[in-house]
């Protein structure tokens, strides 16, 4: 998986904790800050602003973003290559700062079997959102 034909399938957000995520047409990120509309937006660790998770993780794993609660899915993108540090942009203008692994948590289990284990490794990336800009679903991603 090049970059080259990477792309976001899908943004969303957590209003409610516990609550299904919502997912949008177009997400506004705040450098700093967060996903305009996260309940984690403002608060918490600035180095867990963004959550992104490959599609094709959950194509195999037969899951789907709802399950997992990644706020930006992509495809096309490797993220296990991903190391704290790296810039990703999405779409025009967001980017996101790579900082660490998101390791898989004790509900992954409850969602399907052996699922915590099975996502060793593959959760996607943390990071925290250094410039601000609007994502949608089939915005191209770059690495810079």
């Amino acid at each position: 998986m090049g970059e080259a034909n990477a792309a976001v399938v899908q943004v969303q957000i957590s209003t409610v904790k516990s609550e299904p995520m919502v997912a949008l047409d177009a997400a506004m990120f705040k450098a700093g800050h967060g996903i305009e509309g996260d309940r984690h937006a403002g608060a918490g660790s600035p180095d867990k602003q963004v959550l992104m998770m490959d599609a094709e993780t959950l194509a195999e794993f037969g899951i789907d973003s709802s399950v997992t609660r990644e706020n930006v899915t992509t495809t096309g993108l490797d993220l296990t290559a991903l190391t704290p540090g790296k810039l990703v942009r999405l779409g025009n203008t967001a980017v996101v700062e790579v900082t660490g692994d998101c390791a898989p948590c004790s509900n992954m289990d409850a969602v399907k079997a052996g699922l915590r284990e099975g996502l060793q490794g593959r959760r996607g990336v943390l990071g925290k959102i250094v410039s601000d800009g609007a994502v949608h679903p089939g915005d191209s991603i770059a690495i810079e």
